[in-house]
């Protein structure tokens, strides 16, 4: 979900430090501690989520300038334990670049969730938590170049403008920019498969980077 975002927003320059780009469809990018604290449960409209996740990443490039991005997730309304399902799921994103090239905020606001097969290699788990249906809201001033450039098509499917803010459903940013391949990584700007390993753990993929950088991912099971 989150690589191909990257990429047609205008990110090419730090997939490339990475030695498998795909990687990035894993994390929404942060500089967040993956420490307990963070996981300290929130006031839901639906009550204790069944998980929470956050994801940290940064990429610094000699002479280049620092890029990132940030965010966590909850999946919430679920049954069981752990819960394989459920009709809740909220993240929350920035993405950045160095000299402001690239500033973009991203909410989900899912309705539906569930766990399904890993597509998005390398795999760092057999299983990860899909967002199957809702909507995601893009925000910033990259998000204005978006609208600059889409915007009525935008509004043909569907979708809310407010200022530099774009609000539409999961379905149409599946099958954006024209011409993608939807459910392919890499391709259009969502696919359901968020590439979180649905595992509690902690993550450690530094190993995957080329140049200095942080890149983690946390997982607690709450219910």
């Amino acid at each position: 979900m989150f690589y191909s975002e990257l990429k047609a927003f205008g990110f090419e320059n730090m997939l490339e430090k990475l030695r498998n780009p795909k990687l990035i469809a894993i994390l929404p990018v942060l500089f967040v501690a993956l420490a307990a604290p963070m996981f300290a449960p929130a006031a839901h409209a639906y009550g204790q989520p069944n998980w929470q996740t956050a994801f940290s990443g940064t990429f610094i490039t000699p002479g280049g300038g620092n890029s990132g991005f940030w965010g966590w997730c909850a999946f919430a309304g679920g049954t069981g334990s752990p819960a394989i399902s459920g009709n809740s799921a909220d993240c929350e994103m920035d993405n950045y670049a160095p000299g402001h090239q690239f500033q973009l905020h991203q909410s989900i606001s899912g309705t539906a969730w569930s766990l399904g097969p890993c597509t998005v290699p390398p795999c760092i788990n057999p299983t990860d938590f899909y967002i199957t249906a809702g909507t995601m809201t893009l925000s910033g001033p990259s998000a204005a170049g978006i609208i600059s450039i889409g915007g009525p098509l935008l509004l043909q499917a569907g979708c809310t403008i407010k200022g530099d803010t774009v609000n539409c459903p999961l379905s149409v940013w599946e099958v954006v920019p024209p011409g993608c391949v939807p459910g392919q990584p890499g391709q259009c700007l969502y696919t359901p498969d968020t590439g979180i390993p649905a595992q509690a753990g902690h993550y450690n993929l530094n190993s995957l980077i080329n140049h200095p950088g942080e890149l983690q991912v946390q997982v607690v099971q709450l219910g």
